[in-house]
């Protein structure tokens, strides 16, 4: 999201702008896309449907790690997207990427009202089946995701990068 619509190069600066606050109501599904698109298109001074639309862009330009995203497809065990995301990504970008065809079940925070990634955690390994954290990875690019599964006896891999993934053992041995 943090690309300029053309004529709009203070769109960036305004998406910063806005309190952690609202976007944590947004990820916890109390304020909808189109609630947030109409703030934030007051901030920026375009319009609603123009805002709509860049966002809605973003979301289908989307540049998947290769490691990491050949790993998923493959689907060598039951697996899950954990996600502290807003609507919009349930409503763009699974569609777009046919992501409920290569996960078996995919956990977003504002269906769930909460952004705890752990307790997203437990409730993935719940749809999956499992219950036993320690039977269960989360890969995380954010270390206190990392740590707060694994203090609820879960395995964790901090994504630090694809060239990193791709040599850890959770990757796929070759492309």
């Amino acid at each position: 999201m943090w690309s300029c619509p053309e004529g709009f190069p203070n769109w960036t600066d305004s998406w910063r702008a806005l309190d952690g606050d609202f976007f944590s109501r947004w990820n916890r599904g109390e304020l909808t896309f189109e609630e947030f698109a109409t703030r934030l298109a007051a901030d920026v001074g375009i319009g609603f449907d123009d805002a709509c639309a860049h966002m809605k862009n973003c979301c289908e330009s989307i540049r998947f790690f290769e490691h990491a995203w050949a790993t998923a497809r493959a689907h060598l065990m039951p697996q899950a997207i954990v996600t502290v995301n807003p609507d919009l990504f349930t409503r763009f970008v699974v569609p777009n990427y046919a992501l409920d065809s290569v996960f078996d079940t995919i956990v977003t925070s504002w269906q769930e009202g909460t952004e705890d990634k752990a307790e997203l955690c437990e409730i993935a390994l719940d749809r999956l089946g499992g219950s036993d954290p320690a039977e269960a990875l989360l890969i995380d690019n954010i270390e206190a995701n990392v740590d707060a599964w694994r203090a609820r006896g879960g395995q964790a891999y901090l994504f630090v990068g694809d060239d990193e993934f791709a040599r850890s053992e959770w990757s796929l041995p070759s492309l």
